[in-house]
Protein backbone atom coordinates (compact mmCIF):
# COMPACT_ATOMS: atom_id res chain seq x y z
CA UNK A 1 0.00 0.00 0.00
CA UNK A 2 1.38 3.57 -0.38
CA UNK A 3 -0.01 6.27 1.74
CA UNK A 4 -0.56 9.71 0.47
CA UNK A 5 -0.37 12.71 2.98
CA UNK A 6 -3.59 14.82 2.45
CA UNK A 7 -2.89 18.59 3.05
CA UNK A 8 -4.87 20.28 5.20
CA UNK A 9 -6.55 22.36 2.47
CA UNK A 10 -8.20 19.16 1.24
CA UNK A 11 -9.03 17.18 4.23
CA UNK A 12 -12.43 18.81 4.11
CA UNK A 13 -12.67 16.59 1.48
CA UNK A 14 -11.81 13.18 2.71
CA UNK A 15 -13.63 13.52 6.20
CA UNK A 16 -10.29 15.07 7.48
CA UNK A 17 -8.18 12.41 7.25
CA UNK A 18 -4.44 13.43 7.24
CA UNK A 19 -3.31 9.88 5.25
CA UNK A 20 -4.90 7.56 2.77
CA UNK A 21 -4.05 4.53 1.82
CA UNK A 22 -4.40 2.94 -1.81
CA UNK A 23 -2.73 0.81 -4.24
CA UNK A 24 -0.98 2.47 -6.79
CA UNK A 25 1.74 1.96 -9.49
CA UNK A 26 2.85 6.04 -10.23
CA UNK A 27 1.81 8.94 -9.17
CA UNK A 28 -0.70 9.42 -11.91
CA UNK A 29 -2.35 6.32 -10.63
CA UNK A 30 -2.34 7.82 -6.91
CA UNK A 31 -3.82 11.13 -8.37
CA UNK A 32 -6.58 9.76 -10.89
CA UNK A 33 -7.77 6.97 -7.64
CA UNK A 34 -8.09 10.42 -5.78
CA UNK A 35 -10.15 12.15 -8.29
CA UNK A 36 -12.17 8.87 -9.08
CA UNK A 37 -13.04 8.05 -5.17
CA UNK A 38 -13.43 11.84 -3.85
CA UNK A 39 -15.61 13.84 -6.09
CA UNK A 40 -14.52 17.44 -4.80
CA UNK A 41 -10.95 16.94 -5.95
CA UNK A 42 -12.28 16.42 -10.18
CA UNK A 43 -10.21 18.79 -11.53
CA UNK A 44 -8.33 20.34 -8.72
CA UNK A 45 -5.59 17.85 -8.68
CA UNK A 46 -5.18 16.96 -12.90
CA UNK A 47 -5.60 19.93 -15.50
CA UNK A 48 -7.69 19.38 -18.92
CA UNK A 49 -4.52 17.71 -20.16
CA UNK A 50 -4.40 15.31 -16.96
CA UNK A 51 -1.12 16.83 -15.82
CA UNK A 52 -0.42 17.59 -12.08
CA UNK A 53 -1.71 21.38 -11.75
CA UNK A 54 1.55 23.55 -11.19
CA UNK A 55 -0.23 24.77 -8.38
CA UNK A 56 0.65 21.33 -6.74
CA UNK A 57 3.96 20.09 -5.63
CA UNK A 58 4.47 16.00 -5.32
CA UNK A 59 6.68 14.38 -3.30
CA UNK A 60 7.68 10.84 -2.98
CA UNK A 61 9.28 9.61 0.13
CA UNK A 62 10.60 13.31 0.68
CA UNK A 63 11.74 13.80 -3.21
CA UNK A 64 10.03 16.14 -5.44
CA UNK A 65 8.84 14.53 -8.65
CA UNK A 66 10.04 16.90 -10.97
CA UNK A 67 13.36 15.69 -9.94
CA UNK A 68 12.31 11.78 -11.01
CA UNK A 69 9.99 10.81 -13.51
CA UNK A 70 7.05 13.67 -13.14
CA UNK A 71 3.63 11.76 -12.66
CA UNK A 72 5.10 8.94 -13.85
CA UNK A 73 7.16 8.15 -10.98
CA UNK A 74 6.85 4.23 -10.13
CA UNK A 75 5.71 3.68 -6.62
CA UNK A 76 6.06 0.09 -4.55
CA UNK A 77 4.58 -0.49 -1.83
CA UNK A 78 5.11 1.65 1.82
CA UNK A 79 5.92 4.52 -0.61
CA UNK A 80 4.74 7.99 1.07
CA UNK A 81 3.39 10.59 -1.66
CA UNK A 82 2.86 14.08 -0.09
CA UNK A 83 0.19 16.40 -1.94
CA UNK A 84 1.91 20.06 -0.89
CA UNK A 85 -0.39 23.24 -2.42
CA UNK A 86 1.48 26.35 -3.35
CA UNK A 87 1.40 28.75 -0.34
CA UNK A 88 0.88 32.16 -1.72
CA UNK A 89 0.99 35.55 -0.03
CA UNK A 90 2.56 38.94 -0.70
Amino acid sequence: MIKVQIPLIFRRFVGEQSEIEMDAGSVRDVMLELEAAVPAFKNKLLDENGEIRRFLAVFVNGDNIINKQGAETKLEAGYEVALVPAAGGG
